[in-house]
């Protein structure tokens, strides 16, 4: 069976193919997030028992195991911007990360390494 994946960073089509005899989808009852594998007792996102098997469509996409080139294009212009004096940050809803240049009025004002924020610009986008 082959299942079509996802970039487990910004969600988007990724062009790795998981091949696998078998696989299942499971749906956590508590948190509401999806989880494939080939067998699970408990959910990954929040280790809930309170998950059940779902039917697996064509149109389903399984998480790739490395992101897509965007995104990795995208964690090196973030790390670039640190190294040249900007600040880290790191969305706590979405897991998105980016980075406040040198100098700006927000990256003046952050002292240590980097800031966690609620939301960002790419959650306003998701919904």
């Amino acid at each position: 069976m082959q299942i079509k994946t996802h970039c487990p960073m910004c969600g988007g089509n990724h062009d790795e193919v998981v091949v696998t005899e078998v696989i299942r989808k499971y749906y956590c009852h508590a948190c509401g997030e999806i989880t494939f594998d080939s067998y699970t007792n408990e959910c990954e996102h929040c280790s809930s028992k309170m998950i059940y098997e779902v039917e697996l469509k064509d149109e389903d996409r399984a998480p790739a195991s490395t992101p897509c080139s965007s995104c990795i294009e995208a964690s090196r212009d973030v790390e670039e911007t640190v190294k040249n004096g900007g600040k880290f940050w790191q969305c706590l809803q979405c897991s998105t990360i980016g980075a406040f240049p040198a100098g700006h009025p927000v990256s003046n004002q952050i002292q240590g390494l980097g800031l966690e924020i609620k939301s960002c610009p790419f959650c306003k986008k998701r919904t």
